[in-house]
């Protein structure tokens, strides 16, 4: 009996020894993270992501490492990291990852695909409203100018000027509207 204990605390006591670590090593990327050094904390990611976890675990650690290469500004990186967690992750941790995926690619002038990352956040979590306000925030914006050409032709001639612009409703419509719907985020399709 005294030999089955030895033999079961040589072989246990290294992995609850690795386990603490695994834990001390993640709450130090998160500290990292939290003082303004991502970059730092994405490294720690990394090398925790080399410890063969799976599952949950590496679909979190994924999530941690993209927002942490998105926050230091590594937005290329955080891309591939974040399509590579959406593959892995659970159900309730793909709006988070699609959410901040779709900041990464905003960020790599990749408007629609954003929009698009956005549909699909909102689309999982209805009631997601930091994505909706995103979304909209992304179709307020500007588009990207398109590239000019790589040849010495012309470019294409502007479209057409619109027949006619209608002017804006009145103030007091706008207040009946606004008093009818007392949310005027956009609503889920």
């Amino acid at each position: 009996m005294r030999r089955i204990f030895l033999v079961a605390m040589i072989v246990l006591l290294p992995l609850a020894a690795a386990a603490e670590g695994f834990h001390k090593r993640s709450e130090k990327a998160r500290a990292l993270y939290e003082k303004g050094e991502p970059l730092e904390a994405a490294k720690i990611y990394k090398e925790l992501l080399k410890s063969g976890k799976e599952g949950e675990a590496k679909a979190i650690l994924l999530f941690d490492l993209g927002t942490s290469l998105l926050k230091g500004s590594s937005y290329s990186e955080s891309v591939e990291v974040f399509y590579s967690g959406l593959a892995v992750s659970p159900q309730y941790l793909k709006p988070r990852i699609l959410y901040n995926l779709s900041h990464a690619l905003f960020k790599t002038h990749r408007r629609d695909e954003a929009l698009a990352s956005l549909r699909d956040a909102i689309t999982l979590s209805p009631k997601f409203e930091e994505a909706k306000l995103f979304y909209e925030w992304i179709l307020l914006q500007k588009p990207p100018e398109p590239p000019p050409p790589e040849d010495n032709r012309e470019p294409p001639p502007p479209p057409p000027p619109m027949l006619e612009e209608l002017p804006p409703p009145p103030p007091d419509m706008l207040n009946d509207e606004l008093q009818q719907n007392p949310d005027p985020l956009m609503k889920p399709w």
